[in-house]
């Protein structure tokens, strides 16, 4: 079937009108959605706002100011913290001089040695077993540098022992701090026998 000029013209106004009417409500909906979801983002930044509002903290600068004020109080809190852990739990005296600390040390070899145990009644036969010989049996004095090393050492043997003999062990044979024991020598590396040894 034929159709005339007009009838063309016609049907592509329609067309064309069809095309800009669906574009029309398209962009109606893109606007109704993107203002509904606006008024979303609305809502919930007022309540945000609400809840700051009410909170026990004002959002003010003198709050921030002291809020880092107590931040860093608390960082340099856990750095000492951290320090003092790393170096030992037991507090070191600073009015102890070497034959003070020696004396100490040796009264307090005797009494731990005579702790309840089974041997003859005692935890140790020896009180030079406790990792210090020259400074419990012998006349060495500490050096004055090493008198903070000794005393954590020393507190540290203390109480392992009274631990050790309230848990009722029957003898403690030998105590040595592995820092109290100084480092062996190093062995001289002998020669290389053969060809290697040419070669070097």
């Amino acid at each position: 079937m034929n159709m005339s000029k007009n009838q063309i013209v016609m049907a592509a106004i329609g067309g064309v009108a069809l095309v800009g009417a669906a574009l029309l409500g398209y962009f109606a909906y893109a606007a109704w959605a993107e203002k509904g979801e606006s008024a979303d983002d609305l809502e919930s930044a007022k309540d945000r706002v609400q809840r700051i509002l009410r909170a026990e903290i004002s959002a003010d600068a003198a709050s921030v100011a002291e809020i880092k004020k107590n931040r860093d109080m608390v960082s340099g809190w856990c750095e000492a913290a951290l320090s003092t852990a790393s170096a030992g739990d037991r507090a070191v005296r600073t009015d102890v001089n070497e034959a003070a600390f020696k004396q100490k040390l040796v009264d307090e070899a005797r009494t731990l040695s005579g702790l309840p145990g089974g041997v003859d009644g005692k935890i140790m036969k020896d009180v030079s077993a406790f990792g210090f010989p020259d400074l419990v049996s012998g006349d060495k004095l500490p050096e004055k540098d090493q008198l903070p090393r000794l005393q954590r050492l020393w507190g540290d043997v203390c109480t392992l022992v009274k631990t050790l003999s309230d848990c009722d062990v029957i003898e403690v044979v030998r105590v040595e701090p592995a820092s109290a024991v100084a480092a062996p020598a190093a062995q001289p590396e002998k020669p290389k026998k053969g060809k290697k040894a040419k070669k070097g």
